[in-house]
């Protein structure tokens, strides 16, 4: 009898220190709230105690685009507007030609509108993607490069689906708009990032799949 205790407790000993690097939160309490302080924390955590070098990197990379992604998508939004208003209304169209060339071909400086608008769109992309992996990281998804998951969220089971959603019904409205407006070049952004990041995002492991 008194082997069979020591021996449970020497296993509850390394179940402790098998615990330590990653265990963060592996009481049984209820996760808080999902906020953007909660989740630059368990960034910090994941980037320094990882399972392999790969995985701290790349969840700091989606960090970092998802704390600072948003002012340069909204300085690249203002730059647009500022070329806009340069070009409004001398260069919108161009003047010469066969009408179907004029509405379609876009001015040298319409196009330059187009390249900053798609810019802009890119660097928003990458941000609502990263938002989508960060806040998915805690408790939802598992995959290995994430590192440590922490416990289920229990209210986290839509969160997958809801995101891929987000995600293609954002990129057909931006890219409807984009193309009648004859931002080709936004548009053709929009179409290609914003759907191919939600079926990335749709692959993803989860505690609940």
């Amino acid at each position: 009898m008194h082997s069979a205790r020591a021996v449970r407790i020497h296993r509850s000993a390394n179940a402790l220190d098998r615990g330590l690097c990653g265990g963060v939160g592996m009481t049984a309490v209820p996760l808080p709230a999902k906020t953007v302080s909660n989740a630059a924390v368990n960034l910090l955590s994941r980037s320094r105690c990882g399972i392999w070098p790969g995985m701290g990197f790349g969840m700091l990379f989606f960090g970092l685009v998802f704390m600072g992604g948003w002012a340069a998508a909204v300085a690249g939004l203002v730059y647009a507007v500022v070329v806009l208003v340069r070009i409004w209304p001398r260069d919108w169209v161009r003047r010469h030609g066969h009408p179907a060339v004029r509405l379609l071909v876009p001015t040298p400086a319409y196009l330059r509108l187009d390249v900053v608008l798609a810019v802009a769109a890119l660097l928003g992309d990458l941000w609502l993607v990263s938002a989508a992996i960060v806040f998915g990281s805690d408790g939802i998804f598992t995959e290995d490069w994430m590192g440590y998951p922490g416990m289920t969220d229990p209210s986290g089971q839509g969160y997958q689906a809801g995101a891929v959603s987000a995600l293609r019904t954002t990129a057909w409205w931006t890219s409807g708009i984009a193309a009648l407006c004859r931002c080709w070049s936004t548009a053709g952004v929009q179409v290609c990032v914003l759907p191919l990041a939600a079926s990335w995002i749709g692959s993803f492991d989860t505690y609940y799949t």
